[in-house]
């Protein structure tokens, strides 16, 4: 998949596998595209080429039920006021 900002790639051309049960971070410097990659995962931004698959599944055809029971991601600005543990936080998302 590709992502671009102007003129500038925000990534390009990745394969990244990640298996049931991984939890994975995204780390860079500002400007890398850890943002737009993550909304481009979650179905949130459009990709302009290639494609996402979760478990073999076009991220692009899932309803967003469907995508719903397949992944979930916390945001990074995500600000929580009431006393929640992390991992009831990620299910709330659900």
């Amino acid at each position: 998949m590709r992502r671009s900002r102007g003129n500038e790639p925000a990534y390009q051309e990745k394969v990244l596998a990640i298996q049931r049960g991984e939890f994975v971070g995204v780390l860079g410097p500002n400007g890398a595209g850890e943002s737009s990659l993550l909304m481009a995962l979650g179905g949130i931004l459009p990709i302009r080429y290639g494609r996402i698959e979760i478990e073999g599944n076009d991220l692009q055809r899932l309803r967003i039920k469907e995508r719903g029971r397949l992944m979930a991601f916390v945001i990074q600005d995500a600000e929580v006021r009431l006393r929640f543990l992390c991992g009831e936080v990620v299910r709330l998302g659900r």
